[in-house]
């Protein structure tokens, strides 16, 4: 057992070895130049020093020796490509040798092995190289809150290979609804696309098949949920995988926003006396587009009428500018569809016409 330990001790001291390999740019598809530091334990002919990489990177010029070009002879097999260098390299010294690469277009890790007359180092290296992110926009074929719309997604993918998969991940909601209705459909363009909903971990995913393999894809999605309020409502994540399931291309967005609030179907002041100067106690009833999420109103009038809260509706606060008050109520009762508050009112002492708006609100600056 001795005499094994010692013959390969004096092995390794006399093998070449990798030390460190660095890549300046590790996303898919990029050009890149990657640096690989070896440590040489005796001198090294002329054109026997090879790098090894797999065929999934293309190799191109320039390369280099500790940042001066060097000249290198190209070969590909079936199942590597090569890179020869054509310098003769001193004994026990340390050299970084780049090769100039255009990544694979998955994200994986990828082994580099050197070797010298056809004898290879002691070890190996490897290179990470990581999925790409893109850019995502979506839109919306109606801006109404709470609408049932298209989902027209944007992608400034790279160009794909065929059989990639795109999956759509977003989280399952538990008040609103979820991100894409039950059977939705796919289609690029004019093109329909097999697409699969399913759910796991609190995510829902939108699976997609069949896509096309052209860069800058347009994804339409039928159907999808518009946020119940002004505002964006989740995080979106997009990844594109291939066949084999590797991660190729990714992205994050923030779900479209709608930008028009729904027209309430009635409006009613129950009980109201419209007489000149008239204090009256009212049931303020809002009918709303769907069952109520929230008990808070926005009431705007003019000035010279004026309302407080009477319970259990309460008076958040009411502000004044110009000739109209912005009144927030809180507290209302929801029946149905419907939302509603008791108030007390007084009339302006003058005839006029008043104008009132109501905003549902979910917060601040939420409304729906």
């Amino acid at each position: 057992m001795l005499i094994l330990i010692v013959l390969l001790s004096a092995y390794l001291v006399h093998s070449h070895l990798i030390i460190d390999i660095t890549p300046s740019n590790n996303q898919v598809n990029a050009n890149q130049q990657i640096a690989i530091k070896i440590l040489t334990n005796s001198t090294v002919s002329s054109n026997s020093l090879m790098l090894n990489f797999t065929t999934d990177f293309t190799l191109n010029n320039p390369c280099l020796v500790n940042g001066t070009t060097s000249t290198c002879t190209y070969a590909i097999s079936t199942s590597a490509v090569t890179l020869t260098f054509s310098n003769l390299f001193a004994t026990n010294t340390y050299y970084v040798l780049t090769a100039t690469v255009v990544n694979p277009n998955f994200a994986t890790n990828f082994p580099i092995s050197a070797s010298v007359g056809g004898v290879p180092f002691t070890n190996s290296g490897i290179v990470t190289i990581i999925a790409k992110t893109i850019t995502c926009v979506m839109g919306l074929s109606s801006s109404y809150v709470g609408d049932t719309s298209i989902g027209y997604f944007t992608l400034s993918n790279d160009a794909l290979p065929t059989n990639s998969i795109i999956t759509i991940n977003s989280s399952l909601q538990t008040t609103f609804s979820n991100l894409f209705q039950s059977n939705p459909t796919c289609s690029f363009g004019s093109d329909n696309a097999a697409c699969a909903l399913s759910s796991s971990f609190g995510s829902q995913y939108l699976t997609i098949s069949s896509v096309p393999t052209n860069a800058n894809l347009k994804l339409n999605v039928s159907f999808v949920n518009n946020p119940p309020f002004n505002s964006s409502l989740m995080t979106i994540n997009l990844l594109i995988q291939n066949a084999n399931s590797y991660n190729m291309q990714v992205c994050s967005f923030q779900q479209a926003t709608p930008t028009l609030l729904r027209t309430s179907l009635a409006a009613n002041l129950q009980n109201w006396n419209s007489s000149i100067g008239s204090s009256s106690n009212v049931t303020l009833t809002i009918s709303t587009y769907f069952n109520p999420f929230t008990t808070n109103l926005l009431f705007v009038y003019d000035s010279n009428f004026s309302i407080s809260a009477i319970s259990p509706s309460q008076t958040s606060s009411a502000i004044i500018q110009g000739n109209d008050t912005y009144h927030y109520l809180a507290s209302g009762v929801t029946v149905g569809k419907s939302l509603t508050f008791t108030i007390s009112v007084r009339n302006p002492s003058t005839q006029q016409p008043v104008n009132f708006a109501f905003y549902v609100i979910y917060s601040n600056n939420q409304f729906v």
